[in-house]
């Protein structure tokens, strides 16, 4: 699930789990042998993780979702990585989500290509990033950016993540070999400060106004909600807390959204949406289910909108029956000749 490799003095790994390159129990097997092979051997003098095909890994492996984890955890490899004796360079293209995004935010350098995007979409399903997102995000975009991104879930393009400074360098040819070329450039820099969990978040101080004004923001775009509320508390522990206390709160608080109903929920019905795609009857599946042809319409309403969906129809080349129990609406000539002639009632 995880190719290694050596070039000159670069060790690759590439994660091959298509088609999303999913962080599945192999490929976290895969990284952490990888990162330990390329620390212990002579020729390597830094390493590269890189997804192949189409993306960079695109988050956690839905397949294991609802089953027992096992060892290693994506917090355990992340840590090796960033512990590892060689600078890492994550090489992104694609989708570069949750899991996927924690384990670049590990490594100590992050390119990407311009059509890259990244994000933590773990809020869509009731969780919050359980693998140190909600410490390390914050320690490089500052709090403000981090409490959204989490909370909201939305992928952000390459070139706003450099302004954030989330991508260090956008690069454009071919992947693999700019990612070869930066690796080597690295190998000479000390790197221990780019290690996120010896940095401070930037202005921690102000985490109170910072926590209370992304909460109000998200008890009125995402009321009811418990995910988007807890991953600010999250984020905010990044600031009041040591790097390894922040960790601990924000296990605790995964812990805790994943035990509730509102997550189970949202887990099923993200589940549901995927398997509704794919259904499969004694008498058919998706596969090979054909559209019946439309004969015939039926318009409720002869309203302004539902004259204007008859008209539509009509000007389709479909027959429509255009049912009004307005008296007076059904009698008005402009309405009986729009929806005769199929022309736009004025």
């Amino acid at each position: 699930m995880v190719d290694y490799s050596v070039n000159g003095s670069v060790a690759v790994l590439m994660v091959n789990n298509p088609p999303v390159n999913a962080l599945s129990h192999a490929v976290r097997v895969g990284l952490k042998t990888g990162i330990e092979r390329g620390a212990k051997d002579s020729r390597v003098r830094s390493i590269v993780i890189i997804g192949k095909g189409q993306t960079f890994p695109a988050g956690a492996d839905i397949r294991e979702f609802g089953k027992p984890s096992k060892e290693p955890w994506l917090t355990a490899v992340g840590n090796l990585i960033e512990t590892c004796s060689e600078p890492v360079v994550a090489a992104i293209h694609g989708t570069c989500l949750g899991g996927g995004l924690e384990i670049a935010l590990f490594s100590h350098y992050r390119i990407a290509v311009s059509s890259a995007r990244v994000g933590f979409p773990e809020v869509t399903l009731g969780l919050l990033p359980g693998a140190g997102g909600t410490q390390r995000l914050s320690r490089l975009t500052g709090l403000p950016v981090a409490m959204e991104m989490i909370s909201s879930g939305r992928h952000v393009p390459a070139k706003k993540a450099k302004e954030y400074g989330i991508i260090d360098e956008i690069v454009s040819g071919d992947l693999l070999k700019t990612a070869l070329k930066f690796a080597q450039e690295v190998q000479s820099r000390p790197f221990k400060d780019r290690c996120l969990r010896y940095k401070i978040v930037p202005n921690a101080d102000r985490v109170e106004e910072y926590a209370s004004a992304a909460m109000m923001q998200v008890k009125k775009k995402y009321k009811g909600f418990e995910a988007p509320v807890t991953c600010v508390q999250a984020v905010r522990s990044s600031a009041e807390l040591s790097y390894e206390e922040g960790m601990k709160r924000e296990r605790d608080l995964f812990l805790q959204l994943g035990q509730s109903g509102q997550s189970k929920a949202q887990q099923y019905a993200f589940f549901a949406e995927r398997a509704v795609s794919k259904w499969q009857m004694p008498g058919g599946s998706y596969k090979t289910a054909k559209p019946l042809p439309v004969r015939s319409t039926a318009v409720i309403g002869g309203g302004t909108m539902g004259s204007g969906i008859a008209v539509c129809l009509l000007s389709a080349g479909l027959p429509v029956y255009l049912l009004e129990q307005n008296e007076k609406v059904r009698h008005i000539p402009s309405l009986n000749t729009c929806v005769s002639t199929g022309a736009q009632p004025k």
